[in-house]
């Protein structure tokens, strides 16, 4: 298993149009992903994700969970600015469930807690009028299949192994295989 992105292009407009659309959604920027769901990434790093509940109305938001957007592979100014959207979320065709990693330790203002818990995830679903619902947790998502690409309706996690000494690294800490998880094993 290998972490982020293998190639060496660092501007977006650098990658095919297919890559293009994979990285969707995981650069800086706000981002509407479909009438109910956006998520803002700030030049940090942080992303946040947001629900809207009402589509005609926009405005109305509230942020449901929040992620730390790392990619391998350095730029002039550091970490990469995007990578595979499998490593971050996928919403569902009707746009009305949102499958995200959250990464609550990170985002807990301890910075020995974030490192000391490498990356440790969360992978919830947020359906438009049942809510949010927790999938996994104790996860890596920074990890990428060595098998077949992902399909476009799933996520990819690992399970980590706590046993493990620190590491900021998070590839170090992933125990056993890729999971890849479809959105549409959630039926509304």
């Amino acid at each position: 298993m290998s972490l982020g992105c293998a190639s060496t292009a660092e501007l977006m407009s650098q990658y095919s149009t297919a890559d293009q659309a994979r990285f969707k959604g995981t650069e800086p920027g706000w981002h509407v992903l479909s009438p109910y769901f956006a998520v803002e990434i700030r030049s940090n790093s942080s992303a946040t994700f947001y629900y809207s509940p009402d589509p005609q109305n926009s405005k109305v938001r509230k942020p449901i969970g929040k992620q730390y957007m790392y990619w391998l592979g350095v730029s002039q100014e550091g970490t990469r600015k995007f990578g595979p959207r499998e490593n971050a979320y996928v919403v569902s065709t009707d746009g009305q469930s949102l499958l995200y990693f959250r990464d609550p330790h990170f985002f807990s203002g301890n910075e020995y807690e974030a490192w000391g818990n490498s990356f440790r995830a969360e992978l919830y679903l947020y359906r438009h009028g049942l809510g949010d619902s927790l999938i996994a947790k104790g996860i890596s998502h920074w990890v990428v299949s060595s098998r077949s690409p992902v399909p476009a309706d799933a996520v990819i996690y690992a399970e980590v192994d706590k046993s493990k000494p620190y590491s900021n690294i998070p590839a170090a800490r992933v125990a056993g295989e890729t999971i890849v998880k479809s959105i549409g094993e959630f039926p509304r």
